[in-house]
């Protein structure tokens, strides 16, 4: 698999959060329902999801129910 996502310059575990959110449909999650999702689970879900940011793979906002 990691040589699959080496052109895209994402790791598996970016590469599953994306798939988690792929099937959120657009919908926001945070970062407990997407740690409880993760194949591997992890405990730097937070440092994934910056990462993705920086590559302007996701955007992030707050909750204001949370």
């Amino acid at each position: 698999m990691g040589q699959i996502l080496k052109p895209f310059d994402i790791t598996e575990p970016q590469y599953n959060v994306l798939r988690i959110l792929r099937g959120q449909h657009g919908e926001a999650m945070n970062l407990y329902e997407i740690q409880n999702r993760m194949i591997q689970k992890m405990s730097n879900v937070s440092r994934l999801i910056d990462k993705l940011v920086a590559k302007k793979l996701v955007t992030r906002r707050e909750c204001k129910e949370n």
